[in-house]
């Protein structure tokens, strides 16, 4: 298999000298839609990457073509445009709304995924095995650095959950972590990990987990297997 990656804003179609793909993916920056995004809204930006899409579309005229990005961005007039195109063109398309954590990801991580295709129905693959955060880093564990708790994180936990938080949790491992959006979450060892955002170490953010009554930080590593990343990467 022979992947080209490249900005679509800056190919010249006409003067190109790449091979055009047999299946064309787009991932258009997701910021302005996020729900992370206090200032969220489509710009000017959203509708030129859309339109480069479309003339990407219009020149190499794959047999498939998929797109991925945050489910609000179905709400911009940058999709209708794609989807109009496709839908113009003679493509069949279906999008769904997919969370990673159903594929083996140990995370909790939602996207639209529309996929296109002008010779065949679409098809998303099957759900597979899923697994909680704990499983992902449970070996990593003993290299995790012990840790506190900040007096600002301590006094929203209290306001939160009471004065006696930690003694509520249930069993001897749970994992805590805080992001700008949506304050504390506690996760059993079960569950998958919160989306990891791009904002991770900002004011606070970096994910702990509270293991036989203390306190430990999450390393680059863990955080890595928590978005699926290989540790061979």
């Amino acid at each position: 298999m022979n992947v080209i990656h490249q900005d679509v804003t800056l190919v010249n179609w006409g003067l190109s000298k790449l091979e055009f793909p047999d299946w064309l993916h787009a991932s258009p920056p997701c910021i302005n839609a996020s729900v992370a995004n206090y200032r969220k809204g489509e710009s000017e930006q959203d509708l030129t990457m859309a339109m480069s899409i479309i003339n990407a579309l219009d020149n190499i005229n794959p047999a498939f073509f998929s797109l991925e990005n945050v489910r609000s961005y179905r709400k911009f007039k940058s999709y209708s445009l794609i989807l109009e195109w496709l839908l113009s063109h003679g493509y069949n398309v279906e999008a769904r709304d997919l969370n990673a954590h159903w594929f083996g990801v140990p995370q909790r991580r939602i996207r639209t995924i529309l996929l296109a295709s002008r010779v065949s129905k679409p098809k998303f693959p099957e759900m597979g095995k899923t697994i909680g955060w704990y499983e992902a880093i449970e070996d990593l564990i003993p290299t995790f650095k012990e840790w506190w708790i900040a007096k600002w994180n301590h006094k929203a936990l209290v306001e939160k959950y009471g004065e006696n938080y930690l003694d509520d949790i249930q069993g001897e491992v749970l994992y805590f972590r805080q992001d700008n959006t949506s304050g504390w979450k506690y996760l059993t060892k079960d569950m998958p990990a919160s989306t990891v955002v791009a904002s991770l170490g900002d004011k606070g953010t970096i994910p702990n987990i509270w293991y036989k009554d203390k306190v430990l930080k999450l390393t680059p590593r863990a955080i890595a297997r928590l978005m699926g990343v290989s540790d061979s990467y």
